[in-house]
């Protein structure tokens, strides 16, 4: 038999190993890059999210806040209204008081001076005669608000041929609790 012979060189393969490890590097360095670009994409969506979820809280808080500065009108206007409501109240009371005076004041009488405090009145009224005055002070006795009426002074005026007379007059309890 005869024996091959062969002088020439004998190829040797390639190895396939390094091609697979450059192609598996290949596939890895664009997974990696893929995979950045999708995380940068989703953390650029969650930053627009909360973007806008921030900017809707702000606006949230804008109007809890005007809420809040209304809940403080409210309580303004609600003192408003309490403050009001005593004044009527007060008025109310101080009307019927005047309207009592009025309805005794002698006809020949004005009443020029109305001063009320927190229980009590001052008054000044200018009659004809020293008379007027000692009845109207008997009347304002008669009045059921009052505790206790007294006269300061009674003077002539001689240039208008008058009577001023000063009275001071106490209100009841009942009447000073009802005013407060």
């Amino acid at each position: 038999m005869l024996v091959d012979i062969n002088l020439l060189p004998k190829k040797e393969r390639k190895s396939k190993k390094t091609l697979v490890i450059y192609l598996l590097l290949c596939l890895l360095t664009l997974a990696l890059l893929g995979g950045f670009i999708f995380w940068s994409y989703s953390i650029s969506e969650k930053i627009d999210r909360l973007e806008s979820d921030l900017h809707q809280q702000e606006i949230a808080n804008a109007e809890l806040q005007s809420e809040i500065d209304g809940d403080e009108e409210y309580q303004t206007a609600q003192q408003l209204s309490n403050i009001t409501s005593e004044l009527d109240q007060l008025m109310m009371s101080t009307n019927e008081i005047v309207n009592d005076l009025d309805m005794i004041v002698p006809s020949n009488a004005e009443l020029t001076s109305f001063n009320y405090s927190e229980n009590s009145i001052e008054l000044i009224v200018e009659t004809m005669t020293n008379e007027d005055a000692v009845t109207f002070y008997q009347d304002l006795q008669m009045i059921d608000h009052f505790n206790e009426v007294r006269i300061h002074t009674i003077n002539y005026i001689e240039s208008d041929d008058d009577y001023t007379t000063r009275y001071t007059i106490s209100l009841q309890e009942e009447e000073v609790e009802n005013n407060e």
